[in-house]
């Protein structure tokens, strides 16, 4: 009767063994589970966090080159409104330099014509003068 007992005992340790054994593979497996949800979630914050940075990244990049752009149309503007003022300096001048090289011209041929005139007349003078005698 004692081998009975004992034999009765030893299946249920056997039995609690497997039972136990069988609760923790089940608890191996949960906790592996487990720890494939973490690194899985783990991955997927670690990629959001690059996409968020890379797209701060580029929200930067078109910042500047927007910036730089600005930056290039305002200096073409200035470079083009101090061409077009040198320009205007330049044909006033020249304007002003026609001006008066017209009215020396002018002075010049009417100094020419009063020569001319005066000559005549010293001429005709001249002539008469001498018909007179």
């Amino acid at each position: 009767m004692l081998n009975k007992y004992l034999k009765s005992k030893e299946d249920v340790a056997d039995s609690l063994l497997q039972t136990d054994q069988s609760l923790t593979k089940k608890e191996r497996e949960i906790e592996v589970e487990r720890v494939k949800a973490e690194s899985a979630e783990a991955v997927k914050k670690m990629l959001k966090e690059i996409e968020k940075k890379n797209e701060q990244m580029m929200e930067q990049k078109e910042k500047s080159y927007q910036e730089h752009v600005k930056q290039l149309i305002e200096k073409m503007e200035q470079d083009r409104a101090q061409l077009m003022a040198e320009q205007e300096r330049t044909l006033t001048l020249k304007l002003q330099e026609q001006e008066r090289l017209l009215k020396e011209g002018f002075r010049n041929e009417s100094r020419a014509l009063h020569k001319e005139a005066h000559d005549i007349i010293s001429s005709s003078s001249s002539e008469l003068s001498c018909n007179i005698l």
